[in-house]
């Protein structure tokens, strides 16, 4: 509209825009340019968003147009692309490091200077003469920067060469150009033309080849460290633990070596990246190496352990048996602080010394047992002896008796010193028992050749004494017979003649003469009577004596007598006393192997022998206490026949429940179960349960995918007992890794092959998948799915989370079907999003929105001049119903479709949309 202005009208205009401003602070207020054709004042009522509103009609007079200065848009265009690529090297050169406050002056001037540009060529229509101050402001960033980009280049040219300096003295004191050959010498090279570059002040070719150095000297370190890391686990032999950490880093490596034939920078950092990945799964593997080394060191400790156990090392080698615990505790307190290195040499220390205790109780046990049979053998003859004698065995005998005894219990409890001790000790006494039986043997002898010496004197006696009492009664019978003839005489010559007197006179005289010689006789008879009867006293004497003798002799055996029976009734006693020991002491191994079965488990690993084992020692304890010795012993006996039959481990398991603990975090695989230490001991002969269980896994091609519940078959390798499921309630034994022939090896590495090869089909398919699926979503986010499609791509993502957890359990078949399924997904998914039905209208220094602006938006119409079906659709929302240039920012626009084309949702600057046709 055209009207006459009043002179008055300019400072109303003023204060009413001073007013705006005061009213509605927050509001932008852009002002249409004005026309330079006309010399009145065109007034424009302060509005909060203006858009590009049509020329005013105005009253125009025809003044001097003067000649102003001009640029057209394309010199525009092109000189501030010059600049902008001016300050884009300075932020690619990282000259704000090196020239902080003339980095930061000149891109505050660029970035004023782009503000400026950006209304300008923004302005409808564009003007030149209105361009051409800010041109000159631009030109002149561009000198500043070009003169930053002078002073800084060299700076940044002699800083990236001191980098690579480094470098290559760091590659030189390493060893890189034996290590690395190719790989540093090309980096040196680099090097090389690098310097010559700076020489000839080339900064920016020597600072591209200082940087390209020095990604190749890092690509040779990256290759060395590799190359040495590999190197590491080939020498520790424990590549065996983590064979496809050891397959990853060779596929890495063989892929980095392609990368680095390319040449170009990204390819080679790409190539380091890849090196370090591959280096850091052989420190992986060699981590796990340690760490299963550690573990088969230790059982080999343990295995020492029992062995020494087995002779009870502990008190018969305690010096060595104390070191070797104690190494093996140090073992376990680095291992349990992951210091896996020093561990092993901890538990090989720990192996060793159990072994020497075990050499030396061993030594001990052999040392008793020849002193057993020593003494047994001394005890033995030593007893024949006395019951030759006749003699009973002395307490010294009994003692030594008593020292044997002790020693076979201490030989029985494994406490070979003290059973040695005890067997020399009982030698001794037998020793001495047997010189004490030798004296009584010669005592004896003594004593009887002085009675056969004794008997026979007097026996010699009396014969004499019988003889001379003969004698004189022969001598008395005369002499009575000689005087009766004498008193006869006498009587007849008392009657008869003189002459007969005178002749028996002198036959009396004869007879007197013969009676004095009979007297003579007599008293010589009775003088040897007299010596008969000393000798007759003397004999009775002795046969006093002899008489003593025998009834001391009687006394000794009646004595002996009662002795015997006193002896019968100790026997007896004794013989009780040794049922109720024999009875006790089987009763004590019976509970001993009792308590070392409930020590080892065997409640659980063999539950029945157990059980009758423990009601028969209940049932000996109970005849025990009633004093029934022999009832008490059989039934000990009995027991400990059944405890006996408990072994310390149970039998290797026939099969494993997978999964059957869910408190394990880890996830069953071959390769874990035979890596048990009741399976096989070692995780090399998975192959094995590979081969034996192939027919039932879900996926036979994945040897290491196992369903939960699954029960898996363990053959018996040597030849071992096995039977039943794997009871973790049981206590098994370890068994022996290695090989013990070469069938076995050889059959091990033929089913560790077969699988090997199935899983790397399996693995390989699944990982082709997988990448198949990451390069479809690495393209739908390369096409903005995030923003265009979320929903489908969250969905499409889940399923190959889900593919890559399959793959991570190693779930090759289902992980390569989610993988395909997923890249189905992301492939389905548009490229952009649908267009938008609505439109919020946004505030932007120097190109606010307006209806012609909106609606030249491709995603809009693609066409300026259609924005009047934008004001027709919504001018029933306009702050000015009647004026289609007054739009407010934050206004949501309809946009109606023109050609039937779907619409959906509110604009979104994140969003990706097509170009409307």
């Amino acid at each position: 509209m055209i009207r006459k202005i009043p002179w008055f009208l300019p400072l109303v205009i003023v204060l009413l825009f001073l007013h705006a401003c005061q009213s509605q602070p927050d509001v932008p207020l852009v002002v249409a340019e004005v026309v330079p054709t006309t010399t009145t004042t065109t007034v424009k009522v302060p509005v909060m968003i203006v858009s590009q509103a049509p020329p005013t009609t105005t009253t125009t007079l025809a003044p001097t147009k003067p000649v102003l200065p001009s640029i057209s848009e394309p010199e525009y265009r092109n000189l501030f692309a010059s600049v902008n690529d001016s300050h884009k090297e300075a932020v690619f050169y990282e000259l704000e490091d090196l020239l902080p406050e003339g980095f930061v002056s000149a891109s505050a001037q660029f970035q004023d200077a782009r503000a400026n540009f950006d209304v300008q060529v923004w302005r409808w229509p564009y003007d030149g003469e209105a361009a051409y101050p800010f041109a000159q402001e631009l030109r002149g960033v561009g000198r500043s920067l070009e003169a930053l980009l002078a002073k800084g280049l060299p700076m940044r040219s002699e800083a990236e060469k001191v980098k690579v300096q480094v470098r290559a003295d760091t590659a030189l004191a390493n060893g890189l150009a034996q290590a690395v050959p190719e790989r540093n010498a090309k980096a040196r090279a680099e090097f090389e033309l690098g310097k010559t570059l700076h020489t000839k002040a080339q900064y920016r070719a020597s600072i591209a080849a200082f940087r390209k150095a020095a990604l190749l000297f890092a690509s040779a370190e990256a290759l060395a460290a590799a190359e040495t890391q590999r190197a590491t686990l080939e020498r520790s032999g424990f590549a065996k633990y983590s064979p496809y950490d050891v397959i990853e880093a060779g596929r890495l490596m063989a892929e980095d070596e392609s990368l680095y034939v390319l040449g170009d920078d990204s390819s080679i950092a790409r190539g380091n990246e890849l090196l370090g990945r591959a280096r850091q799964y052989y420190a992986n593997a060699y981590t796990w190496g340690l760490e299963c080394d550690a573990t088969e060191t230790r059982d080999k400790a343990l295995l020492a352990k029992r062995r020494a156990d087995s002779l009870v090392a502990e008190g018969n080698a305690a010096d060595d048996y104390e070191k070797a615990s104690a190494s093996l505790e140090q073992g376990d307190e680095n291992r349990g602080a992951s210091d896996f290195a020093r561990a092993a040499d901890l538990y090989r220390q720990a192996e060793a010394d159990f072994d020497e205790a075990y050499r030396v109780a061993a030594r001990g046990q052999c040392e008793a047992g020849s002193a057993q049979e020593l003494a047994k053998r001394g005890f033995e003859y030593l007893r024949a002896a006395f019951v030759a004698a006749d003699i009973e065995p002395d307490a010294i005998f009994n003692e030594a008796g008593l020292f044997i005894g002790l020693a076979d219990k201490a030989l029985e409890e494994f406490s070979f010193t003290m059973a040695k001790a005890d067997y020399l000790e009982a030698l001794d006494k037998l020793a001495v028992s047997q010189s004490i039986l030798q004296g009584e043997i010669e005592s004896r002898r003594l004593a009887a050749q002085a009675k056969a010496e004794r008997g026979a004197a007097e026996q010699a006696a009396s014969q004499n004494l019988a003889v001379k009492n003969a004698e004189l009664e022969a001598l008395r019978a005369e002499k009575v017979d000689a005087e009766r003839r004498l008193a006869e005489a006498l009587a007849h010559q008392e009657t008869g003649a003189q002459a007969e007197a005178a002749r028996l006179s002198a036959e009396r005289a004869a007879l007197e003469k013969a009676a004095a010689e009979a007297r003579a006789e007599a008293d010589r008879l009775a003088a040897e009577r007299a010596a008969a009867e000393q000798a007759a006293a003397m004999a009775a004497q002795t046969a006093a004596e002899a008489k003593a003798e025998s009834e001391r002799l009687a006394a000794e055996r009646a004595a002996a007598e009662q002795a015997a029976r006193d002896k019968a009734a100790a026997d007896q006693a004794q013989q009780q006393e040794a049922t109720r020991t024999a009875a006790l002491s089987i009763l004590t191994q019976a509970q001993a192997r009792y308590d070392w079965a409930t020590g080892v488990n065997a409640e659980h690993n063999y539950p029945e022998a157990y059980s009758s084992g423990a009601a028969q020692l209940t049932q000996a304890r109970q005849a025990y206490e009633a004093a029934d010795y022999q009832a008490a012993s059989f039934k000990a006996r009995t027991a400990l026949a059944s405890l006996e039959r408990i072994a310390e481990f149970a039998p290797f398991p026939a099969g494993y429940i997978v999964d059957l603990l869910p408190e394990r975090k880890n996830i069953d695989s071959l390769t874990f179960i035979a890596a048990q230490e009741y399976v096989y001991n070692d995780s090399f002969k998975w192959g094995i349960l590979y081969q034996a269980n192939k027919a039932q896994l879900k996926d036979p091609n994945n040897p290491d995918f196992l369903l939960s519940g699954q029960v898996i078959v363990i053959p018996s390798l040597r030849g071992e007992e096995r039977s039943g499921i794997w009871d973790p309630k049981k206590t098994y034994g370890i068994f022996d890794k290695g090989y013990v022939s070469e069938e076995e090896k050889r059959a091990v590495e033929t089913a560790q092959k077969q699988g090997l090869d199935a899983g790397k089909k399996s693995r390989a398919g699944a990982q082709s998948a997988l990448d198949e699926g990451q390069k479809a979503y690495d393209k739908a986010i390369a096409r903005n799915a995030k923003n265009n499609h979320p929903a489908a791509l969250a969905e499409a993502r889940k399923i190959l989370e889900d593919a890559k957890a399959s793959f991570k359990i190693e779930d090759y078949k289902t992980a390569a079907e989610q993988a395909k399924k997923a890249a189905e997904a992301f492939a389905a998914i548009p490229e952009f999003a649908p267009l938008p039905a609505r439109y919020r209208v946004r505030y932007i220094p120097g190109e606010t929105d307006s209806l012609w602006r909106i609606a030249g938006y491709p995603f809009v119409y693609n066409n300026n001049y259609l924005w009047m079906r934008l004001y027709n659709a919504n001018k029933d929302l306009l702050y000015s119903p009647s004026d289609p240039h007054i739009i407010l920012p934050g206004q949501i626009l309809t946009i109606p479709s023109l050609k039937g084309e779907m619409r959906e949702g509110l604009w979104d600057s994140k969003k990706t949309y097509p170009i409307y046709k």
